[in-house]
C-alpha cells in the first residue's frame, strides 16, 4: 500500500504542470529511442555485413603469383591440386568486352573459369544454369550473364537461350545470374556486369595465357588453408614468390568500422539521456522550491526527512520510466525509418530494449537524489514560513 500512495503522490505530481512533465518526459524519450534504434540498426547492419561477406566466401583464397616467368596454368594446377587435395582450385582470366543484343551495346567484364567456380563463389542463380564441364571440354560457346547486363541490353524474356555478341563473336546465353549489387570488396570492375565463358572458349576466343587469378576453396578454418597453400607451393615452386590473398583483413576491418560506429551512436544517446536527467534534476529542484509549504505540512504532521526524500526519487524514478515507455515507441519508429532508408531488415534488439529501460530508469533516479535530498532537509518551520 505505501508503494502505491508514493504513485499515486508521484502520479498527481507530474500531472500539476502537464507541459513541464511532457518536455522532461520527451528529452528522456529522446535518448532511449535513439539508444534502441542505434542499437537495432547496428546489430542489423553488422549482420548485413557478415551476410555480404559469407556470400563472397569467408573460407576462399586468392592466389597469384609475383616472381616472373611463372604461369598458373594447366599443369601447375594439377601439380598443386596432389600436393593439397583438400583445396578446391579454379582458374580465372579476365578481359573487358563489347557485349551486345539487338541495337543495345554494353561493356562488360568477362570472366573465363571452370563449372567450379559457382560452388567456390556462391553465385546465385537467377535462371537456367551454370557452365558444366562438358562446356569445357566441347569449348562450346556458352555464356552466363548477370541481370544487371540482361537489363542493360534489354534482353527479351526469356533470356535463356538467347545470343549474346561478344566483340565480333557470338555465345548463347544458357545462365542468368542473380545481380547483387557492387560492395566495398568489389574491385574497379565492380562497375561492370559479369560475362562467364567456359575457360577453353576464353582462351579459343581471346587467346592463351596464364590464369590472371586462382580462386581457392579451404574446406577447413583459413588459417589452416593459407598453411596448407604455402606447403603445397614450397614444394611445388620452391624459390618462387606468391601472393595468397582472403577476406580474413576485410572482415577484421568491417567488425571494427562498424563497432566503433555503434559505440559513438550509443554515446551520442547516452549522452541525450544525461541531458533529460539534468532536465528530470532541474525541474524536480523546481516543484522543491515550489512546494515548500507542502513539505512543511507533511512534516508537521509527522513526516520523516525519509519520507519526503523518497517522495522525490518516486518522482524521479517515474520520470525515467514513462521516458523509457516513451522512449521504446519512438525507437521502435526511428529503427523502422532507419531501416527503410539503408533497405535492410532491422527488427527491434531485446538486449538494447532492456539496457535503454534500465539506463532510463537509472538516470531518472540518480537524478532525483539531489532534489530529494535538498527536499528532505528543509526545517518544517521555514517551510512552513515560505508561504508557497
Amino acid at each position: 500500500m505505501r508503494w502505491l500512495s508514493l504513485c499515486s503522490q508521484a502520479i498527481t505530481s507530474l500531472k500539476l504542470n502537464k507541459i513541464r512533465s511532457f518536455l522532461t518526459i520527451l528529452g528522456l524519450a529522446v535518448g532511449v529511442g535513439a539508444i534502441v534504434a542505434i542499437g537495432s540498426l547496428g546489430f542489423a547492419g553488422m549482420g548485413e555485413v557478415s551476410s555480404e561477406l559469407k556470400r563472397f566466401g569467408i573460407d576462399r583464397l586468392w592466389l597469384e603469383a609475383d616472381s616472373p616467368g611463372i604461369e598458373l596454368g594447366e599443369a601447375q594446377l594439377r601439380l598443386l591440386s596432389k600436393k593439397a587435395p583438400e583445396l578446391l582450385f579454379c582458374p580465372l582470366r579476365y578481359a573487358v568486352l563489347p557485349a551486345g543484343s539487338g541495337n543495345e551495346n554494353r561493356a562488360a567484364q568477362v570472366v573465363g573459369t571452370l563449372s567450379s567456380y559457382l560452388q567456390i563463389e556462391n553465385l546465385p542463380i537467377a535462371s537456367g544454369r551454370f557452365l558444366l564441364q562438358q562446356d569445357q571440354e566441347n569449348s562450346l560457346r556458352v555464356a552466363v550473364i548477370d541481370e544487371r547486363l540482361a537489363q542493360d541490353l534489354k534482353i527479351a524474356e526469356p533470356v535463356i537461350g538467347q545470343r549474346l555478341r561478344l566483340g565480333a563473336g557470338s555465345f548463347v546465353i544458357v545462365g542468368l545470374i542473380q545481380s547483387v549489387g557492387a560492395t566495398f570488396l568489389d574491385g574497379g570492375a565492380s562497375e561492370l556486369p559479369k560475362v562467364y565463358l567456359p575457360l577453353t572458349s576464353f582462351e579459343q576466343y581471346i587467346g592463351l595465357g596464364a590464369a590472371d587469378e586462382i580462386s581457392i576453396r579451404v574446406p577447413g578454418g583459413i588459417d589452416e588453408g593459407i598453411a596448407t597453400l604455402r606447403r603445397a607451393l614450397t614444394e611445388s615452386f620452391p624459390n618462387q614468390h606468391f601472393t595468397i590473398s582472403s577476406l580474413r583483413a576485410q572482415i577484421e576491418s568491417a567488425d571494427r568500422v562498424m563497432n566503433i560506429f555503434q559505440l559513438i551512436l550509443l554515446c551520442v544517446g547516452a549522452i541525450c539521456m544525461l541531458t533529460g536527467g539534468i532536465g528530470v534534476m532541474n525541474v524536480l529542484l523546481c516543484a522543491v522550491r515550489e512546494r515548500k509549504r507542502e513539505i512543511g505540512i507533511r512534516k508537521a504532521l509527522g513526516a520523516k526527512d525519509s519520507d519526503i526524500a523518497e517522495q522525490f526519487v518516486f518522482e524521479a524514478l517515474l520520470y525515467g520510466l514513462a521516458g523509457a515507455v516513451a522512449g521504446l515507441f519512438l525507437g521502435a519508429v526511428f529503427t523502422r525509418l532507419g531501416a527503410d532508408v539503408v533497405q535492410i531488415h532491422a527488427p527491434i534488439s531485446p538486449s538494447m530494449t532492456l539496457l535503454a529501460v534500465c539506463f532510463s530508469c537509472l538516470v531518472g533516479l540518480v537524478s532525483g537524489v539531489y532534489p530529494a535530498l535538498r527536499a528532505s532537509k528543509i526545517p518544517p518551520v521555514a517551510a512552513m514560513r515560505s508561504g508557497s
